[in-house]
């Protein structure tokens, strides 16, 4: 939504005042500079005075409203721009076999971060689960991405481990994956090294918050809750903002590439 004439004098108001005040104030020191006693300075009569000082007024008042309007106009311009630049994302949860699997993903173009957990448990080689993280909506890119992804041993999540991830750059028409590997949790102290690994790949999954920045200098926060099912996105500032927010569904699909 756009600012219009009136919210624009109630944040401004100590300026209009100081306009209108100068405003009203010079014609008449003016007026009392030339009225000098004597009367030799004196220009024109009461007449001519009243309709200069009328005409003055009027001007001084029209360039006011005309400042106010061309003010609002840009401030609704760069709003309207920085809404134009907001991107949003979708988190989705996969277990895939990367060396048995060709050809599959939400895009086609895609990056797989390799985390420390991830190399040490040779992820690649064995069923992991991933975060699949796609953009929809604004520009070719967002920056200074940071992804916070909380997982547990347990459903009850008494036993969690956060995985921080950071990307410079994050484009519009790729996929990236982050492998929700843990070396934390030990699923059983009886169970084989095999088992333990198997588990560590495949962690329960809490929630995953992420942060970045779009090119209108906007700072956003996207939030999902596997837990409470739902899913959000907000502005963060001096006042956190909510742009869209609503639940989210478990959805079954086979998905095949090209």
């Amino acid at each position: 939504m756009g600012i219009n004439l009136k919210e624009w004098i109630q944040s401004n108001w100590k300026k209009v005042i100081g306009i209108l005040v100068i405003a009203v104030a010079t014609p008449n020191i003016i007026g009392g500079l030339l009225n000098i006693p004597g009367g030799n300075l004196t220009i024109g009569d009461e007449n001519a005075w009243v309709s200069f000082y009328g005409s003055y007024t009027g001007g001084i008042i029209g360039g006011i409203v005309a400042l106010i309007i061309a003010s609002t106009q840009l401030i609704n311009e760069r709003k309207k721009n920085k809404e134009s630049q907001r991107s949003f994302l979708s988190a989705a949860k996969v277990d895939m076999n990367l060396s048995e699997t060709k050809n599959v993903g939400r895009k086609k173009k895609g990056r797989i971060v390799l985390t420390e957990a991830y190399e040490r448990l040779i992820g690649t080689e064995f069923e992991t689960t991933y975060y699949s993280i796609i953009r929809y909506d604004g520009p070719d890119i967002i920056m200074n991405c940071e992804f916070n992804i909380v997982v547990g041993d347990s459903s009850n999540f008494e036993t969690t481990d956060t995985i921080t991830v950071w990307v410079d750059f994050f484009e519009k028409d790729e996929e990236i994956l982050i492998p929700l590997c843990s070396t934390k949790f030990k699923k059983d102290q009886q169970g084989t090294k095999e088992e333990q690994e198997d588990f560590r790949r495949t962690p329960f999954v809490k929630e995953i918050q992420a942060l970045y920045e779009t090119l209108g200098g906007e700072k956003m926060r996207f939030y999902q809750s596997e837990i409470e099912s739902e899913r959000g996105h907000y502005v963060v500032g001096d006042k956190e903002i909510t742009i869209l927010r609503h639940d989210i569904q478990y959805t079954k699909f086979a998905q095949r590439g090209e």
